[in-house]
């Protein structure tokens, strides 16, 4: 049994996974959402995130990009508004996730988002054992954080005009 196991950890460490699809960023619609105790109500536009990688991805909203005559402005956020839904966590393989972003004041925008797959191959298990060592509580009897350093991706939407 121990010999199996082994094997098993060896072959994830060397051969890890490959991608099989792209992480990508769909403008579908908008939408008018009722008011919550974390996030306003209104009209919200609506995408989807697709995670078409075999590993979890960490992301975050990095500007919202408006167009001009000479081409995209982008106005660079510091993080992810408190009030944009669905963001602040991770995306397990092969997901998708629904993403409410309030609506600017702009007639022709885009989103950008930026993030990091988890690491995988003996990068990822390193990943992981200093994961267990750095944010294991055992109070809680999980992990408070997790390591993202694998590849890092950046995603712009298609554009979206009311």
């Amino acid at each position: 049994m121990l010999l199996g196991l082994s094997v098993f950890v060896l072959c994830i460490a060397f051969l890890g996974s490959t991608a099989r699809g792209p992480i990508a960023l769909t403008f579908t619609r908008f939408v008018n959402v009722r008011r919550s105790s974390d996030a306003p109500s209104g009209k919200v536009a609506a995408f989807v995130l697709t995670n078409g990688t075999p590993t979890d991805i960490f992301y975050r909203a990095q500007s919202i990009e408006h167009r001009t005559e000479d081409g995209w402005v982008t106005n660079s956020l510091s993080r992810t508004p408190e009030e944009w839904r669905n963001f602040g966590v991770t995306l397990g393989p092969f997901e998708s996730r629904e993403l409410l972003v309030p609506s600017p004041d702009i007639r022709v925008w885009r989103l950008r988002l930026v993030g990091n797959q988890r690491a995988t191959g003996i990068n990822g298990l390193i990943d992981r054992l200093r994961d267990f060592r750095d944010f294991f509580d055992w109070k809680r009897g999980g992990l408070t954080g997790e390591r993202f350093e694998g590849r890092s991706f950046q995603i712009v939407s298609g554009e979206v005009t009311e």
